[in-house]
């Protein structure tokens, strides 16, 4: 079964690769994904290299919703490492690029992250610190807890206003 999932994901790949835009066809491509990633052979070598290098950023994009939404998963410890590789190479726009450190980042870290948001952050990076703001604390002097953090409301503000913004223009 998973062999047949990854020879659809490939033919795809090259017959069609704006397909991965609509939701349906990206939905089904994640969930072969998540099963072909269990095997560790060629075929799941190659998905994983299509991913990373020929489907541009669509590709890349996917490898973040696999690092968002499968956690626990061997197709999520492979997409951190590959997705990781391209934001270290710059392959990544800069918007994938700090939603993806800020997901992998210590909360101390997280914060540092913070001033970049509202010139470089787009939808997922918003969804990010929104996480952060609404997330529930232990206590309030948790280094992860950012319910009462004034900088972050600030930076969620601004890069709100700047996304709308884009989509105006």
């Amino acid at each position: 079964i998973h062999n047949r999932g990854a020879e659809a994901f490939l033919a795809l790949a090259r017959l069609d690769p704006a397909s991965f835009r609509r939701a349906p066809v990206r939905a089904d491509a994640i969930a072969a994904i998540v099963g072909i990633a269990f095997a560790e052979n060629e075929q799941a070598d190659q998905v994983f290299s299509v991913l990373e290098q020929e489907l541009g950023e669509e590709g890349l994009e996917m490898l973040y919703e696999i690092v968002r939404s499968k956690r626990g998963t061997k197709a999520h410890e492979r997409a951190v490492k590959v997705l990781g590789a391209a934001v270290e190479s710059g392959r990544a726009s800069p918007g994938l690029r700090l939603a993806f450190e800020m997901r992998r980042s210590t909360c101390p870290r997280k914060k540092e992250l913070f001033e970049r948001a509202p010139r470089e952050g787009d939808e997922r990076l918003l969804t990010e610190l929104k996480a952060l703001k609404y997330a529930p604390c232990r206590r309030k002097t948790d280094p992860c807890c950012f319910r009462e953090d004034a900088e972050l409301s600030r930076v969620i503000d601004e890069l709100e206003s700047r996304l709308a913004r884009d989509r105006a223009e």
